[in-house]
């Protein structure tokens, strides 16, 4: 296990790079810390919840990893290392296996393809942040989809049918659990087996028992899952599908395509893999017709069109660098190796000028590094933070009286870090306002469109972080004569400037909060039954104008 040792140490240097442009944060981005808050809930007893005795919801992506990560809190506290060893084992694994491949299985040393490919995922920005530093399910799904992968092109006439079947299984039951994008990922995955074993065996029985096999495990893992779902939550799918589906299929796809705009715009190499696979397939197709049909350049160039393809379905993301084509990526670039004449890797030298030119190419993200100094996701690691400290000093600051719900827009750290009730004012974690709205605005910022003003005031928050909440040192710099809310800001506008709203003015109130036993004050918007209920010998409250 010497090769695989070595990669290991390779993701962990490659972590720890990571660790340094985005913040030195080790607890993950905010989704993360959703993730958290849920894995802590289950693990102590209380079910998959977002707020302990609040509804059951199903705010998380993947079932697979909120089970790890609740399997992780029944040892430790500081479940945030044991996240982050697993993702960097897990994204080791998957290097690893594509080494194998690329050196034929080979474990002696490694290849001028094995260390052309591992530098290139290497200087491919956002591959090490979405995979292992953030501590999301991406490892995982990238680990999935990638050993998935690999023992289908590796399938041969060698192969032990019964364990590559039983291992499939296994494969399908994990990916069906870890993501709802494997209900489009596993009949592709079950297809191209088919196609491979009939290629092998050209016998249409032997091709119909696996097919059988793979499908029914498939099948049945769907319904098993979506009737738990069903009888748990009261949904099929989970609530993030809810608090994130578009208008329809048409704004979907503009998404998508904006998405993939981007995406080669920022990583224009993919752009030269797509044409390199099209001038190959051209070169050789009269020469190896059946070959490059069922070959390994097929193979992962259909699977890399089809995973650029599910952004068109699914509207695309709004985090930067592209997380939802991180896992594909290393297959990606295995396409790109396997298609790529030697004489490009012949000498470490012919490798250093690839890994350059192709470094050189992301432009984007270079520039933001270089020249602004940061680097385009460093706000999720730093969301978390925030969110985290806020919530603890809203502990500390109301410990005197019962806490006030809060109302928020970032979801993960928040809750984490709060011993109150939290109300996701994106409905991510709150089934009614996912829910308010069957077909969300696609006018409105991608992913957080889910806000409706008639919830809103249903669910009543006893305080909202909105434009201008915060805490400050003193009094001095809290008040404020006639406070102007800035109606562009993130907040004014994914609340859809709920502040100018006649309900809300009589409901609630923009005020400076003291505590006699704090040293802080805290600048926020108030509801006034709250603000009655709070003791006047210990708290005070001055209310601000605002426009």
């Amino acid at each position: 296990m010497k090769k695989f040792l070595y990669i290991f140490v390779y993701v962990v240097f490659l972590t720890g790079i990571s660790y340094v442009i985005n913040g030195k944060s080790l607890i993950g981005i905010d989704d993360a810390n959703i993730y958290m808050t849920y894995m802590r809930n289950f693990a102590n007893g209380h079910g998959f919840v977002y707020n302990i005795g609040g509804e059951r919801v199903e705010g998380f992506t993947s079932l697979l990893w909120t089970l790890i990560g609740a399997l992780f809190y029944k040892l430790t506290i500081h479940v945030e290392i044991l996240l982050l060893v697993t993702n960097i084992i897990l994204t080791s694994f998957c290097l690893y296996n594509i080494s194998r491949t690329l050196d034929e299985k080979n474990d002696a040393w490694f290849s001028n393809k094995s260390i052309l490919f591992l530098l290139l995922i290497g200087v491919t920005p956002g591959f090490i942040d979405w995979t292992v530093f953030s501590l999301m399910e991406t490892g995982l799904w990238c680990f999935l989809i990638t050993t998935t992968a690999i023992k289908i092109i590796e399938y041969n006439l060698k192969t032990n049918k019964i364990s590559h079947y039983a291992l499939l299984s296994l494969l399908i039951i994990a990916l069906v659990t870890c993501r709802p994008e494997a209900m489009l990922w596993v009949p592709v995955f079950i297809s191209m087996n088919i196609l491979k074993e009939y290629h092998l065996s050209t016998l249409l029985r032997i091709v119909g028992k696996g097919s059988i096999i793979l499908f029914s495990v498939f099948i049945i893992s769907l319904i098993f899952l979506i009737t738990w779902r069903l009888n748990y939550f009261g949904y099929p799918f989970p609530n993030t599908y809810y608090a994130k589906v578009s208008s329809g299929i048409i704004d979907n796809l503009k998404f998508g395509k904006k998405y993939l705009v981007a995406l080669f715009v920022q990583k224009p190499f993919l752009l030269f893999i797509i044409f390199s696979f099209l001038y190959y397939l051209y070169s050789n197709i009269k020469r190896r017709k059946n070959e490059l049909l069922y070959g390994k350049p097929s193979i992962l160039f259909a699977l890399m069109c089809f995973s650029l393809a599910i952004p068109l379905y699914t509207g695309g993301d709004h985090f930067e660098l592209h997380r939802f084509i991180m896992p594909s990526l290393p297959l990606i670039l295995l396409l790109f190796i396997l298609i790529l004449e030697r004489k490009y890797y012949e000498t470490i030298r012919d490798v250093l000028v690839v890994v350059t030119l192709l470094f050189f190419s992301n432009t984007y993200n270079l520039r933001d590094v270089a020249i602004n100094g940061s680097y385009p996701i460093r706000q999720e690691w730093s969301i978390a933070v925030r969110g985290r400290n806020t919530s603890a000093e809203l502990n500390n600051f109301f410990s005197q009286t019962t806490l006030p719900s809060q109302g928020v827009l970032t979801a993960g750290g928040s809750a984490y870090g709060y011993k109150g009730e939290t109300i996701d004012l994106l409905g991510l974690n709150n089934t009614k306002m996912a829910h308010a709205s069957k077909y969300k605005d696609p006018h409105l910022f991608k992913n957080h469109a889910s806000f409706d003003k008639n919830t809103f005031f249903d669910l009543a928050p006893d305080i909202l972080w909105y434009e201008g909440a915060s805490f400050f040192e003193n009094y001095r710099d809290a008040k404020i004569e006639k406070y102007p809310v800035n109606t562009s800001s993130l907040s004014a506008i994914v609340f859809q400037n709920i502040h100018t709203d006649n309900r809300f003015k009589a409901n609630y109130a923009f005020c400076v909060i003291s505590n006699n036993q704090s040293t802080k004050v805290l600048r926020i918007f108030a509801n006034n039954k709250f603000i009655a209920r709070l003791d006047s010998i210990i708290y005070k409250v001055e209310k601000i104008d605002y426009k």
